[in-house]
């Protein structure tokens, strides 16, 4: 009996993993470690009997029918799945599921907390300006020193796992308050160290504003004209949700 047939959009899927894939099955993969085009994906896609793929891969009807009526899984290295037409599979009696990174949560947390610490103490734009030749004294008082967070009030929007990753990373460097807001409330009780409270007064009185939540219908276009009216003059937005799209925005 022949092999069931698996193909990979990546080539540089973590080798461990297809490794073991092959132990049972025959095993494609995409030739380049980049995104497969979606004429690509079609053609590569026939007769395969599961896929494995990421979130930039757009598994939509013209996929699904260009595989075959033989595919029955579809495995997607994220924590999210809305690259795939889920109704459609569901149609077709197509299992979706996803391998979530476990350490994608840390990262993202710490990458936040990277680019916070990188705007509220100008590290990129110092850099800059020592590469250009502008650090002409070894010291001045207020040579991109910074707003810092120390007594700042920092506003999460979503607190998921991420949200409350990054809150626990961002308490030990003495900020003031962190206040947020999620539509499952309360996400946490407030002795971890946050402040539930509405959009509106989330924006209006935060130093920085960090958004982490899912891209879902509900909060499609949240940020618009409106939202970035009620902030601080000088508030720091910083927007690692974990689905970025233009329609999040304006």
């Amino acid at each position: 009996m022949s092999k069931k047939r698996v193909f990979a959009t990546r080539l540089d899927f973590p080798g461990s993993g297809i490794k073991l894939l092959k132990e049972k099955y025959e095993v494609q993969c995409h030739s380049e470690p980049h995104i497969i085009p979606e004429d690509d994906l079609a053609e590569r896609i026939k007769g395969a009997d599961a896929l494995f793929c990421i979130s930039t891969d757009k598994i939509n009807k013209k996929i699904l029918d260009a595989a075959g009526p033989q595919l029955k899984v579809i495995a997607t290295m994220s924590l999210g799945f809305e690259h795939i037409d889920v109704n459609e599979c569901k149609k077709r009696n197509i299992q979706v599921c996803n391998a979530a990174n476990p350490i994608s949560v840390s990262v993202v947390a710490e990458f936040t907390i990277g680019l916070l610490l990188a705007v509220s103490r100008k590290i990129v734009e110092s850099s800059g300006a020592i590469l250009r030749g502008e650090w002409t004294e070894t010291w001045t008082p207020d040579w991109y020193v910074g707003r810092g967070l120390t007594n700042a009030t920092v506003g999460i929007v979503g607190m998921g796992r991420i949200g409350q990753a990054v809150l626990d990373r961002i308490l030990p460097f003495g900020v003031a308050k962190v206040l947020y807001f999620d539509i499952y409330t309360p996400v946490l009780k407030e002795e971890k160290g946050a402040h539930f409270t509405t959009f509106d007064r989330l924006l209006a009185n935060s130093d920085y504003i960090i958004v982490t939540c899912n891209l879902t219908d509900d909060n499609r276009g949240m940020f618009d004209e409106k939202a970035f009216s009620l902030m601080k003059p000088n508030a720091v937005f910083i927007n690692t949700s974990r689905h970025v799209s233009r329609n999040t925005f304006c």
